[in-house]
């Protein structure tokens, strides 16, 4: 899979572009047009540090995955001007005639020629039963091959491949977590009903022949002094100390809002049990004293 460079500067621009960063900006650009210049720099300040926060958070977690990517590159045998070499599996192209044997994790979409394979394919269908991939069949790249010894053509690799399509598609979604969901419904909450005091405060103005423009200030006021714009900063906060304390467990957080998800989380259902897992039962005592036989 094509890798792209972590750019500091995106990760910055893209956390102030977010309904939660969109409080404070609005917030800052009130105060800027009412001339509030310590009030400005402060909101500036907690734009800044919410966004580089989270930016270096996901600088180090973009990091350790890349290295760990690296580390866990499986190797192939392939033929090369006659002679058979190893190499990276990123090296691969299409038509590149390779030999798996038992152990060996596909490298690529493949075209077998040779004698059949037992292959685990429970890592791109989530079934622990292994299947029988004969010459003439696409073995796909992530499986590994249980048993069996044969040549393959290289059909497909990288994000062409099957698992890169589906890493593809994960890499391209995105959704908010659940706190930014939380704040974002807190904040409609209040600008709504923020915007029902105003329209009462503007039409008792009218009626009492009062100056709009001196309500401006009070207005702008009504909005900062409801709406809670050190939230976001809070969040950022919270969730960096999180990741840190979780990082001394091992615990590797490649993005901030997943924390705020695990938090949330009371079941967790896995699918399949072979896929993760030795795929052999495990025997426990069950609370009524008999055995009972419990996948592991």
């Amino acid at each position: 899979m094509a890798e792209t460079p972590f750019n500091f500067a995106t990760a910055i621009i893209t956390r102030l572009w977010e309904p939660s960063a969109w409080i404070l900006e609005a917030a800052l650009i009130i105060e800027i047009v009412l001339g509030k210049g310590i009030q400005s720099g402060f909101i500036v300040l907690m734009l800044l540090f919410a966004a580089v926060n989270g930016a270096i958070q996901s600088h180090r977690a973009n990091t350790v995955l890349r290295s760990l990517s690296h580390d866990l590159s499986p190797t192939a045998a392939v033929s090369r001007d006659g002679k058979w070499k190893q190499v990276s599996a990123k090296h691969l192209v299409v038509d590149d005639l390779i030999s798996l044997r038992q152990g060996d994790i596909i490298p690529a979409d493949v075209r077998l020629l040779t004698d059949t394979l037992e292959v685990n394919e429970s890592s791109i269908t989530g079934e622990a039963k292994a299947v029988n991939r004969t010459p003439g069949d696409t073995a796909y790249a992530g499986t590994e091959v249980l048993s069996g010894n044969a040549l393959a053509i290289v059909t497909a690799t990288g994000a062409n491949s099957r698992s890169g399509k589906t890493i593809s598609l994960i890499n391209q979604s995105s959704a908010p977590g659940h706190l930014q969901k939380l704040l974002g419904k807190i904040i409609g909450y209040l600008a709504a009903l923020d915007a029902v005091l105003a329209v009462l405060l503007i039409i008792v103005a009218i009626v009492r022949h009062e100056d709009l423009v001196a309500m401006l200030p009070f207005l702008a006021m009504l909005f900062i002094a409801t709406i809670p714009i050190a939230m976001p900063s809070s969040f950022a906060v919270a969730n960096s100390v999180e990741a840190k304390v979780l990082s001394t467990k091992h615990v590797l957080v490649s993005d901030l809002t997943g924390i705020q998800e695990a938090a949330n989380m009371n079941v967790l259902l896995v699918d399949k049990t072979g896929t993760i897992t030795a795929n052999k039962p495990l025997w426990s005592r069950s609370t009524t004293g008999r055995r009972s036989q419990t996948p592991t």
